[in-house]
């Protein structure tokens, strides 16, 4: 920003006081004023969700929801708390925590629970950490449920308890005796693979500590495998929905939610 090397260079480049108080003044108002950056940003954000939610294709609902989400989050809304950071501490060069949440679209075929997750216009928990004391509620550990037709079955995916850092617990699907525990060991999730031959039959969490957990059986053969990942993000939460079938829960979809790594955006503008 034109205002923080102003500051942190006024003896350099010659500028009085008045001379940063103006620059400060301009750059307030580009920033933070009735008709500045951030207003503009937060104004077209909820235009452009009232906007998919009303002309949408109902059978594409939560993926055109979720598109707008995150193309707005990661051009728009994760600079914000850079750009009044920057104008509040411009003798700094720190990196502000930043809460904005970018989604993934969906893979599976979409249900009724995840229309739900998308449609307001505050999400929540399990798929959006809600904010504690200014920052995200942090992933501390996963059950992943197991269900099989007969001994001789492969594994299917039928359900997963979700465990928040602050205790907030959420199950999906169907709880059984095949269960795979995975401890976060205060690591990011950096990318989630999924497998899947028309149920999910595996997921593979790469962590940045450097380890991967296989949850199910990894098939280069089935129909469909997608890696959920972003750059610059980890993935802070992720929520899955089912149908029901004779044997236990199938997971019928799988999405998760990102937020940026910190320091990211600074040293990449």
């Amino acid at each position: 920003m034109f205002y923080v090397i102003c500051v942190q260079r006024q003896s350099k480049i010659g500028l009085t006081d008045k001379e940063i108080g103006d620059i400060k003044d301009y750059a307030t108002r580009a920033i933070q004023g009735d008709e500045g950056a951030n207003k503009y940003i937060t104004d077209m954000y909820k235009e452009r969700l009232d906007s998919a939610y009303t002309t949408g294709y109902a059978e594409d609902l939560y993926d055109i929801m979720m598109n707008v989400r995150t193309y707005i989050g990661t051009q728009g809304l994760e600079y914000i708390p850079i750009w009044n950071h920057m104008l509040e501490n411009p003798t700094e060069n720190s990196t502000p925590y930043n809460d904005v949440i970018s989604y993934s679209t969906l893979f599976g075929f979409q249900t009724v629970g995840m229309i739900k997750e998308a449609l307001p216009e505050e999400l929540s928990q399990p798929l959006t950490p809600k904010l504690i004391d200014g920052k995200r509620n942090k992933l501390a550990h996963l059950d992943v449920y197991f269900w099989r037709r007969d001994e001789e079955s492969p594994t299917k995916i039928g359900g997963m308890k979700i465990v928040f850092e602050n205790g907030d617990t959420y199950t999906i699907g169907t709880v059984s005796e095949l269960v795979q525990e995975i401890d976060f060991d205060e690591a990011l999730l950096i990318e989630l693979e999924v497998y899947s031959d028309g149920a999910v039959d595996c997921l593979v969490f790469h962590f940045s500590d450097g380890r991967t957990i296989t949850c199910g059986i990894e098939d280069s053969g089935n129909d469909f495998h997608l890696a959920f990942e972003l750059e610059g993000h980890h993935i802070v939460s992720l929520y899955m929905d089912f149908e029901v079938v004779e044997f236990g829960d199938k997971i019928s979809n799988v999405s998760v939610a990102y937020q940026l790594i910190n320091d990211h955006l600074l040293y990449h503008q």
